[in-house]
């Protein structure tokens, strides 16, 4: 399925804030920011996937989350037993289909 929309401004792409390492037991701050031709963009809905490097996304971490200042920020619990790793970020825009991904690293609670 693909939305189309019409917007009354241009979206030059998305920055996603996100600090490179996190510890499992915390919580990860996230925000995701539309860059457009305006001042302030609209109403964007952000899809966001959590998921070990190379491997499907674990579902509960899926958060959804909407706007209408053209920026959206979320906190992400990690779990506490999170396995330390590389992990993909990866945030789809629903208004427009793109999407920005960004690899961090999730460190033990004991490092």
């Amino acid at each position: 399925m693909q939305i189309v929309s019409c917007l009354p401004y241009s979206v030059e792409e998305l920055i996603l804030e996100a600090p490179d390492v996190a510890t499992a037991g915390q919580r990860l701050p996230l925000r995701v920011l539309v860059k457009s031709d305006t001042d302030k963009a609209g109403k964007h809905v952000f899809l966001w996937d959590f998921s070990p490097q190379n491997k499907a996304p674990l579902p509960w971490y899926r958060q959804v989350a909407d706007t209408d200042i053209g920026y959206a920020e979320i906190n992400l619990p990690l779990a506490r037993n999170e396995i330390p790793g590389r992990y993909m970020l990866h945030v789809r825009d629903a208004v427009t289909g793109m999407e920005i991904s960004k690899y961090i690293k999730i460190a033990s609670p004991t490092e």
